[in-house]
């Protein structure tokens, strides 16, 4: 009798193995790419290349990520030159990766429009707009959303009234499936505003996160800007914010979703330290 029932439970465990999947991706953020010898307020860029080739190198070697996410300050100043020497290290990686903007990309140099055409120009990630929904199967939804300014620099983020009726559309069109939204900007800041010299939070916050709450299937939301980790449940969501890549050590996150077709399992999400 024992027998009988430790071959079912073996054969459940089986069909249950087959039925589930899952879902692995990276997050990159801060990258601040620089010319050598760029130094201000304690930072010092010198290792911004290095480090992001060190860890596309490490994301090629595993098979199993899926995509590669990056949330914001790829570039340290909006400038042609600095974008094209990200490029040239992004467009190594091995699978499709997908960008959205942070405050140092745009208006400090280059306006937006010059930054989505420069961004078209070189990847295959390209899009016309700031905000963009990419499908990545029947069950998962990645929302890169923009909360730049369109005409300023400015260290805080905001989200234009344009940007949250985007995504309140993208949202409602995807009500049967999951989430994620990728972003420069945290929703739930890991890190107290006093320890900068600018101010980081989002401007407008209170109606993203009303945007937010209105759907049940906004599942994660992956950020930086703070240059620290944290991890939160907040709002329903899963909040995940990751180190710069710029700094020494350098940290980028893995995440990986475990899923069937009733239910999400269970969600793993760890920082890689980039040695």
């Amino acid at each position: 009798m024992k027998k009988i029932i430790l071959s079912v439970f073996v054969i459940i465990l089986t069909v249950n193995a087959a039925l589930a999947d899952t879902l692995k991706f990276a997050q990159i953020t801060d990258v601040h790419t620089s010319e050598q010898g760029v130094r201000y307020q304690g930072r010092n860029l010198d290792n911004s290349i290095s480090n992001f080739q060190n860890a596309v190198d490490k994301i090629n070697a595993d098979k199993t990520i899926e995509y590669v996410f990056f949330t914001g300050d790829a570039v340290d100043v909006s400038d042609e030159k600095l974008y094209q020497k990200f490029f040239e290290v992004a467009n190594k990686l091995n699978k499709p990766y997908y960008i959205t903007f942070g405050n140092h990309d745009v208006n400090w140099g280059i306006n937006k429009h010059e930054a989505l055409n420069i961004i078209k120009n070189n990847s295959y990630a390209h899009q016309n707009s700031a905000n963009y929904a990419v499908s990545l199967n029947d069950k998962f939804t990645a929302v890169m959303l923009d909360g730049t300014y369109d005409k300023k620099f400015h260290s805080k983020g905001y989200f234009s009234k344009k940007t949250l009726n985007w995504l309140d559309k993208i949202l409602k069109e995807n009500e049967n499936k999951y989430v994620l939204i990728f972003q420069h900007f945290p929703v739930a800041e890991p890190a107290s505003d006093k320890k900068y010299k600018y101010p980081h939070k989002i401007s407008n916050k209170h109606c993203l996160i009303r945007h937010l709450k209105k759907y049940d299937n906004v599942l994660i939301v992956s950020s930086g800007h703070y240059h620290v980790k944290g991890e939160f449940k907040k709002y329903g969501i899963q909040h995940y914010s990751t180190p710069a890549m710029f700094l020494t050590p350098s940290y980028y996150r893995i995440t990986t979703i475990d899923y069937d077709k009733k239910k999400i399992n269970d969600i793993k999400s760890e920082l890689k330290l980039n040695d």
